[in-house]
This record gives structure tokens, C-alpha cells and sequence, in this order.
């Protein structure tokens, strides 16, 4: 593919991220990170520095003029409440910052610093007035005020054999080695550098070309070490953004686990996983220096999907973040799969918890107490004698408005498979599309667990202790107030359960 193929599909995935929401006003949702004066893109950094999380993200003032998107930077002590500050990273002698990383300089191996440690962006950029398709350039900006404000190299990097215009770049410390290391996404490969000042870079290695499926357009990329449950030992893992083909045929992040000597990543797969079975989730990045930090891996997706740029009533609801989790690895049938659980913080916003008695119901079991959206909901269902013939096909949590618009998320016994299915009355889709998501699963276990955070704009699965995710983009009105666990063809048994309603994170918003 040559270069200047890859410029207009990374312009047009920057601007499909960044349109204009006509129904920001009634649709911001309560307990996830979004903007409202701004467009939201993908997120480009996430890490832990003097006792905050640090958020940059991609966004913009104007959807139709991309001259205009900026990196935007937002704080945090917990991951769920933010302080939105000034813009960072801005256009400059008509470049546009692009997607890239951001890495602390300890020790000022670049020069940056004074008196205070620098932190220094590598990101790709594009110059509609300027391609040279025999040089492939990164900007590199840095700051020593904690990211307020930003000053620009005069002299990019050049990348040598680099026969692509990047996509993305992610720069990290290699602690074996003593040097700095940056993977950089050109088409349907990841080029390996290695540098020990931060601007001068030497090739090292190339990933992709044994990859046994390439399904997308690579847009994003993450790569860090990511720690095996319950050890201490890692694996490194590769995640790489695709804006199709994800599972339910959507946008999404798919990995692929194995060794980094600081020269070559060999993954153990040529096939790739998903991170999350929904459409809607791409574009992420994992806190940076989470094992400096003694953190969590926490991750940040884009619940968007690349094909609502097309006009399906989701593409007029603003953009948002997922819910901060937490990934580790987990070795489970002679493999390694990423898990995922949402940052216990959001705990600090729960309110008014109604818990569930333990129960065998069939049909539909209405909730007394009409909640309101945004939600938590924890189910534990009984599934201990599933070969029992009066097991319940389908089961879980319906949220309704008595007018035919539903949500219903849950099992199907028989098909084996977690679902989130929704239907809205008189809604006008393209004839491709199809409200039913699903992430195959056969039950081994004696109980099924479901963690759902319901916002006004999204819904997000995590099941069977964060093996099983389904993020789904969607619009949730004030009308929507019935609530009712179902179990369809049969009996199931709700050992313990609760449904909280959750505070607004947001006293201000851009």
C-alpha cells in the first residue's frame, strides 16, 4: 500500500472519531469520560506521574476542518473523576498532530529538562502541503510543566526503513537493554526502534509479516509487558486497532502475546485475539509505566465504531471513553487471555444500592424500585444442574420503557454464548446492521456472573470474572425507567444480586 493510499484513510479515521454529535446535549453520558464544546477522538496516552493519571486524547472544535485537531489532556486521582485542562499538543506550520505517545524522561537522556523532569511526545503527523514519500518524519514536542505547555523540536525524526507513513507510535523504556524503544504501525506491519536519547532512532525489527489474519485497517497501537494472574511473571502484549471486522462486525482491538528482548517481538500466535467482543470499542491505550507505578494495568478505549460515520442514529450520540479496567493475563485452556475488570473506583459514585434476594423464577421478575440511568448491575445466576431440562434458555436483565425500546443483556444456555440485544421501536438502520452482539462462551463453571455498567449512551458487559466483554454503543432516554430480570423457556435460579445507581463524575465538562 503506498503512502499516499495510507494518508486519506488515517484523515478519514481522525475525522470519523472527531464528528460533530448533534445530540450532545441529550445524550452526555453521567459516568464516562467525554467532552461537550469539543469532538472526542481516540485517546493517545495514559500514565502515572506525581500522583495523577495523566489522559491525552485526540479532539476538535470543528469535525469539518481538520486543521483543527489538537491533543487534548485531562487529569485524575482515581481514574473516574477528571480535571479537563488547557489543550496540549496544537497544529503548527500547517502539521497536524496525529496519533503517538507520550514518555517521562527520568533521567533526561534527551536535554529536554531543567530543573524539571521533561516529558517527551513522538507522534505522526500530516502535512497535505508537504508529503515527501521518500522520508518518513515524527514530530517530537516536550514539556517541563507537567504537560501545560508544550514546545516543538525544530528537527523531526527519521525513521530509516520505514517505506510507510506511520499510523501511530508508541515509545517505552526497555529496562534489559538501558534504551528507549518505539514500535511504530505503517500499514499492516510494526517496525521496532531503538534509541537511548529520544531523537535519534536505529531500526531494529519488523512485526507483521507472519500475521495468519489482517482483517481492518490498523489504525492504533499498544504494546507493553502485561502480567500473568496471580504471578508475577509477563508476557508482552500487542494490541492493534482494526477500524472493521471485529467480531460483531465492528471496530475493535485485537492482540497478540509473546517475548521482547528489546531487538524482536516474537508472539506465540500468528492469529490474533480480541479484546472485546462488542463492535464498539478500538483505539485503546494501556497506562504506560503501570509496573513503575506498582498500578494496575488500566486500559482506555473509543466506544465508537467506524462504520457509524455512515448515519446510523449512534454516529449523532457523542463520543466517550469506556470505563477504566484493569487487564491481566490469564492462562486458561493451554493458552493466555487477556481479562478485564472495571476500576474499583467506580465505587467511590455508587449510591442508592438495591440488593437482590436469592431467587428461582421464570418469566419476567420486575424490579419494585424504578432506577435511573446510569447503573451498575451485578447478577450471580445458579447454573450448577444446566443439564437439567427445565433450564432456562435465556436469561438475564431487560431495561425497557414500556414502548417497544429494549436492552436486554444476558446467557443463552443453549447456544452457548453472552449477548447484549436491543431493540428500538421505529428506528432506521441500514438493512447491514444488526442490534444482536455476542460473545461465545461454554459454561464449565457452576455459577455465570454478570457486571453491567448502563450509561445514557453505552453499555458494557463483563462476565465471568472479566473473561468474557461486550461494549456496545447506544442511546438510553429519561423514558427508560422498567427494569426486570427475565429467564425465557425454563427456570433459573439469582443466587445474590444488586442494581446501584451510580453519581455523575462531572461538576465540569469541556
Amino acid at each position: 500500500m503506498s503512502q499516499k493510499s495510507i494518508i486519506p484513510i488515517l484523515l478519514i479515521f481522525v475525522l470519523a472519531a472527531c464528528k460533530t454529535a448533534s445530540k450532545k446535549e441529550t445524550s452526555l453520558p453521567e459516568v464516562h469520560f467525554s467532552l461537550t464544546d469539543m469532538n472526542l477522538g481516540a485517546p493517545t496516552e495514559l500514565f502515572y506521574f506525581e500522583d495523577e493519571y495523566h489522559l491525552f486524547y485526540q479532539c476538535s472544535p470543528d469535525s469539518v476542518n481538520l486543521n483543527s485537531i489538537s491533543w487534548g489532556h485531562a487529569k485524575s486521582t482515581d481514574l473516574v473523576h477528571w480535571q479537563l485542562l488547557p489543550l496540549a499538543i496544537q497544529p503548527e506550520n500547517n502539521e497536524i498532530p496525529g496519533s503517538g505517545s507520550i514518555v517521562i524522561d527520568w533521567n533526561n537522556s534527551s536535554g529536554f529538562g531543567n530543573e524539571t523532569t521533561p516529558m517527551v511526545a513522538i507522534y505522526a503527523t500530516t502535512n497535505e502541503q508537504n508529503i515527501n514519500p521518500e522520508i518518513q518524519t515524527l514530530a517530537i514536542s516536550f514539556s517541563t510543566d507537567k504537560g501545560t505547555s508544550w514546545q516543538k523540536e525544530a528537527t523531526p525524526i527519521t525513521l530509516e526503513n520505514c517505506f510507510i507513513q506511520p499510523n501511530d507510535v508508541r515509545v517505552f523504556w526497555h529496562e534489559e537493554t538501558q534504551r528507549w524503544m518505539m514500535g511504530v504501525l505503517t500499514g499492516y506491519e510494526v517496525r521496532f526502534y531503538s534509541s537511548v536519547d529520544l531523537k535519534n532512532w536505529k531500526f531494529e525489527s519488523v512485526f507483521g509479516e507472519k500475521v495468519y489474519s489482517k482483517v481492518g485497517d490498523w489504525t492504533h497501537l499498544s504494546f507493553s509487558p502485561l502480567k500473568i494472574d496471580g504471578t508475577q511473571n509477563t508476557k508482552w502484549i500487542m494490541m492493534i486497532s482494526g477500524s472493521t471486522d471485529s467480531p460483531n462486525e465492528g471496530s475493535g482491538v485485537q492482540y497478540f502475546y509473546g517475548d521482547f528482548d528489546g531487538y524482536v517481538f516474537k508472539s506465540e500466535r500468528t492469529k490474533p485475539k480480541w479484546l472485546d467482543n462488542g463492535s464498539d470499542n478500538y483505539a485503546g491505550v494501556v497506562l504506560s509505566n503501570y509496573i513503575e507505578s506498582g498500578k494496575p494495568a488500566y486500559y482506555i478505549g473509543l466506544i465508537d465504531n467506524y462504520r457509524y460515520k455512515h448515519g446510523q442514529s449512534e454516529s449523532e450520540v457523542a463520543n466517550v471513553y469506556s470505563i477504566p479496567r484493569a487487564l491481566t493475563l490469564r492462562d486458561e485452556y493451554s493458552d493466555f487471555y487477556i481479562v478485564s475488570e472495571p476500576v474499583n473506583a467506580i465505587e467511590t459514585i455508587a449510591e442508592n444500592k438495591q440488593l437482590l434476594k436469592e431467587t428461582t423464577f421464570s418469566g419476567e421478575l420486575k424490579i419494585k424500585q424504578q432506577l435511573k440511568i446510569p447503573l451498575e448491575i451485578n447478577l450471580k445466576f445458579d447454573v450448577n444442574n444446566r443439564l437439567y431440562l427445565n433450564l432456562a434458555e435465556v436469561f438475564g436483565i431487560r431495561i425497557s420503557n414500556g414502548q417497544g425500546d429494549e436492552l436486554t443483556i444476558g446467557y443463552h444456555s443453549q447456544r452457548r454464548y453472552f449477548f447484549i440485544s436491543e431493540t428500538k421501536k421505529g428506528e432506521n438502520r441500514l438493512d447491514d446492521w444488526n442490534g444482536f452482539q455476542y460473545a461465545p462462551y461454554v459454561i464449565k463453571e457452576p455459577t455465570i456472573d454478570l457486571k453491567i455498567i448502563v450509561d445514557r449512551t453505552s453499555a458494557e458487559l463483563f462476565a465471568m470474572d472479566g473473561m468474557i466483554t461486550l461494549s456496545r454503543k447506544y442511546f438510553i432516554s429519561d423514558s427508560w425507567n422498567k427494569i426486570a430480570l427475565i429467564s425465557e423457556n425454563g427456570d433459573i435460579t439469582l443466587q445474590e444480586g444488586d442494581i446501584t445507581e451510580l453519581k455523575s463524575i462531572w461538576t465540569e465538562r469541556r
